[in-house]
């Protein structure tokens, strides 16, 4: 064979290798389509799916949080109130048509509502009488008003207090006890009425807590005294400090 005859049967291997290659790209491009395809259709359908499980989730909760049909008729010049309220029924209400005193109430129940932690009412005055320790089963070894609590122990006890200066003056205490746990109170009078009471939870044997209350306005100058008393209203301790401006 010459050297002609060798280049053309070179060259025609050449393109049958060209066209086979051009099938094998072909098929895997298409292959490669159909999963492309494959995969966005099985997401396209899990998105469907999870879309339609959340409009349907809705429309239960949309469905269970309607409430019950109500029949109200209005009288006229009429102030009872009947309500009855049976299984499977109607509820049928008859209200008043008198405004002016439900929205009394409301005004009422919205002044009871205090910042204060379980705020007494002024009338209650103090109590006075003082258990000896050895009728009871804790004992208050340390109780003192102090500036700041640092590592749990009081610095500066003092007793007298700027509201400008230091409006969270700390009532801080030692206690044993035996009997575990229990709940003490911090009983806050102002000028010889009770203004708050701050529940203390006592979980050791040996335990250093405090509390505070702020008092930043007028109002709260004058004299005050922190009684503590265990969960029998029993009073353990008493300490009295004042407040200036």
């Amino acid at each position: 064979m010459n050297k002609n005859k060798i280049d053309e049967n070179d060259l025609k291997i050449i393109k049958k290798i060209d066209i086979i290659r051009e099938r094998i790209v072909k098929k895997s491009q298409k292959y490669l389509l159909i999963n492309r395809v494959k995969k966005i259709s099985l997401f396209f359908s899990l998105f469907i799916a999870a879309l339609f499980i959340i409009i349907v989730s809705q429309n239960r909760k949309k469905h269970t949080a309607k409430p019950a049909n109500y029949n109200i008729p209005i009288p006229d010049n009429k102030t009872t109130l009947n309500a009855s309220i049976k299984a499977n029924r109607h509820v049928n209400i008859n209200l008043t048509n008198n405004t002016s005193e439900i929205s009394q109430k409301k005004e009422h129940i919205l002044k009871t509502i205090v910042n204060e932690p379980k705020t007494i009412e002024p009338e209650q005055a103090e109590k006075t009488d003082i258990l000896p320790e050895s009728n009871l089963d804790i004992t208050i070894t340390e109780c003192m008003p102090c500036q700041k609590v640092v590592s749990r122990k009081c610095i500066n006890e003092q007793y007298i207090f700027s509201i400008k200066d230091n409006p969270k003056p700390l009532r801080w205490m030692t206690v044993k006890t035996s009997n575990l746990p229990q709940t003490v109170k911090h009983i806050y009078y102002h000028k010889g009425n009770i203004y708050c009471e701050v529940p203390l939870v006592i979980r050791y044997t040996r335990m250093r807590t405090w509390s505070y209350v702020t008092m930043e306005n007028p109002s709260h100058l004058g004299n005050w005294k922190v009684q503590v008393v265990n969960d029998r209203d029993q009073i353990l301790k008493e300490i009295d400090f004042v407040m200036i401006p």
